[in-house]
Parts: C-alpha cells; structure tokens; sequence
C-alpha cells in the first residue's frame, strides 16, 4: 500500500505542477475572486518571518491550479483505492 500511495502522490505533483503553469494564466480570466484569494493567502504567508513567496498573478494562480488539480486526484485516488 505505501508503494502505491507514494507513486501515486508523486504523480500527481507532477500532474499539478505541469498544470499550473499552463493553466495559471486563465485563473485571472475566469475566476478572479478565486484569483484575489489565492493572491491575498500568498501575502499573509509571505508575511511570516524567514518566508519568501512571490504574490504575484501568475503565482496565485498557479497556487490555485496546484490546489484543485492535487485535490481532484487524491479523491479520485481514494476513491478507487478504498473499494
């Protein structure tokens, strides 16, 4: 089961992160309050001492893409893995 899950979870950071840098441009267009949020949690983490996050629209969005994408697949991957 480890094996499984561990392949699994990599996969899927791949997936998202190569996602997200195609997909984090069309955040701002069809979702821009999703957009502000993610851009606004970038700043309150950036605000922590020692951390250092770009905050710009590219890179919410691009957080948001991550989010959704890691999200839908470990569902998707419990899912089948439970039955």
């Amino acid at each position: 089961m480890p094996t499984k899950a561990a392949g699994s979870h990599t996969l899927s950071a791949l997936v998202a992160l190569l996602a997200s840098q195609t997909l984090s441009k069309y955040v701002w267009q069809v979702l821009p309050s999703l957009g502000e949020a993610s851009q606004t949690a970038l700043t309150v983490v950036n605000s922590v001492p020692a951390v250092s996050v770009p905050t710009g629209s590219e890179a919410a969005g691009a957080v948001l893409v991550i989010i959704a994408v890691t999200a839908v697949w470990e569902v998707i991957h419990f899912v089948r893995t439970a039955s």
